[in-house]
């Protein structure tokens, strides 16, 4: 997260730990609900590599464990990314986004303002000065 804390209340267990698995709080249909996973990620055989998500830059795993418990939520990897949820009807990035806030996100869609980069940078700049939760698609 750019401001950093953001995340530090979502996540139980905040490191790796010897028990083997990660509990986050998200928010399902506005419920707060704890779900835990198992800290096993999926790799590619050959080589080890994530093949979903992947280490932040600064090293850290917390997207790759919440894709992981978005993929829980969601049946698997494979209906996360087919946008497809029975329990929720279709996930898209904004549902997703929810999940972790628990109360509505503003989703700014770039390609709309792909020709205005400076509308695009005022509205980001706006969320953020009021302390809203933006997701950037």
């Amino acid at each position: 997260a750019i401001i950093p804390g953001r995340l530090d209340n979502i996540f139980l267990t905040p490191v790796l730990n010897d028990v083997g698995f990660i509990a986050v709080y998200v928010y399902i249909k506005g419920i707060p609900t704890i779900v835990s996973v198992d800290d096993y990620l999926p790799v590619y055989h050959c080589n080890h590599s994530l093949i979903f998500s992947h280490r932040s830059r600064d090293g850290s795993l917390w997207a790759v464990f919440y894709e992981k418990i978005l993929a829980k939520i969601a049946v698997n990897y494979e209906t996360l990314y087919d946008d497809y949820d029975a329990s929720y009807g279709y996930l898209n990035p904004l549902s997703s986004f929810d999940l972790l806030l628990g109360c509505p996100g503003k989703m700014i869609p770039l390609m709309p303002l792909k020709t205005n980069v400076r509308n695009a940078y005022n509205l980001i700049y706006e969320s953020i000065v009021k302390n809203q939760y933006v997701m950037i698609a």
